[in-house]
């Protein structure tokens, strides 16, 4: 999985962490990050995307997406993810998951 600390020292290094817009930082290898407010962060693709081909999305430092898997290997594997919980896919039931899950994020505000 993404070693957040890592990357957390990279953007504070760069004196990217108290920026408040979108930031797309590319390393020396090609790998691209998206932060917002000095956290992993992007809501309409991947914020990370590995130049190895793999793709991982964020929302607020937290592994999530609500419209397919939120990690997709470049070998074909993908992990399902709410809100930074590994969530076990079943395509029968996965809008009534992503509903509670928001349902339970309200509550919890």
């Amino acid at each position: 999985m993404i070693n957040l600390n890592k990357i957390a020292n990279k953007i504070s290094s760069n004196d990217l962490s108290n920026n408040d817009e979108l930031l797309n930082i590319i390393n020396e290898n090609g790998d691209k990050y998206y932060t917002l407010n000095g956290k992993i962060h992007r809501k309409n693709g991947p914020a990370v995307e590995y130049a190895n081909g793999n793709k991982y999305w964020y929302v607020d430092d937290k592994c999530h997406r609500e419209d397919g898997p939120a990690v997709e290997c470049a070998n074909g594997d993908k992990f399902w993810y709410l809100n930074g919980n590994e969530i076990e896919y079943d395509p029968e039931t996965w809008d009534q998951v992503v509903k509670e899950n928001k349902i339970n994020n309200v509550m919890e505000t």
